[in-house]
């Protein structure tokens, strides 16, 4: 069995003048995704239950599937959220955590138009229904990039800020840009991460690095039959 982990940035139409409209999937789009898993009898886990399967085996639904949104834009609450709901469905966002209740608009991101992100208000009510949050570092670097000693802090903060905020453990991390390496991994696993997602397409199966995690990026120009694909036949 191989686990699908698909992920999302922003469930909205484009802004006009935005660089880098692939981060873009419709609303009405995104609702045919989810209704056509559900259909298909799709099950949403958690990261944890992903890591209980890597490393011990535990039991998971044969159609298991994980949902999860990078940089935690307002529009996840806007347009996904009611969704989500509407199927049973959960997923994991990561939160860019200086920029809560903030603006996009990172350093090494070619895109100037800023979008509104998450409040603490909406993320506290998204975690009441089951969404789990976790890093996506403190200010959005390349750490590959960083000395070790920023890298340290960009992932410690960031975990601490999510934990103290909502009352529950940080254990994943997902590397912005999906940049990572041997360096970045070995922090990880000293400041007590347990996984950690990267851009890298595929399937996650058992022997799966956890620190090297998979995932499929779903784009707006995906048509439906294109999404079915990915879901259910490619990197099988």
């Amino acid at each position: 069995m191989k686990i699908p982990i698909l992920f999302y940035h922003k469930i909205n139409f484009p802004i006009p003048g935005a660089k880098i409209r692939d981060l873009y999937v419709s609303p009405d789009k995104f609702h045919s995704q989810m209704k056509d898993l559900k259909w298909r009898g799709y099950k949403t886990i958690s990261l944890e239950d992903l890591l209980q399967w890597l490393s011990c085996g535990k039991e998971i639904p044969k159609k298991s599937i994980i949902l999860t949104f990078d940089d935690g834009y307002e529009d996840n609450y806007i347009n996904a959220f009611p969704v989500l709901k509407k199927f049973g469905f959960t997923a994991t966002i990561f939160l860019i955590t200086r920029d809560i209740a903030g603006l996009s608009g990172w350093g090494n991101s070619k895109e100037t138009i800023k979008e509104p992100l998450l409040s603490w208000e909406k993320i506290k009510e998204m975690a009441d229904y089951g969404i789990d949050f976790q890093p996506h570092t403190h200010t959005h670097p390349s750490l590959p990039k960083l000395d070790e000693r920023k890298i340290r802090e960009e992932v410690t903060v960031s975990k601490e800020i999510i934990e103290k905020g909502l009352n529950k453990k940080a254990d994943f991390l997902c590397y912005p840009y999906g940049h990572f390496d041997a360096k970045t991994e070995k922090i990880l696993k000293e400041v007590g991460y347990k996984g950690a997602l990267t851009t890298k397409r595929g399937r996650i199966k058992q022997g799966d690095n956890p620190y090297e995690l998979k995932r499929i990026g779903i784009k707006d120009k995906h048509n439906l039959l294109r999404f079915i694909r990915y879901v259910e036949f490619k990197y099988r």
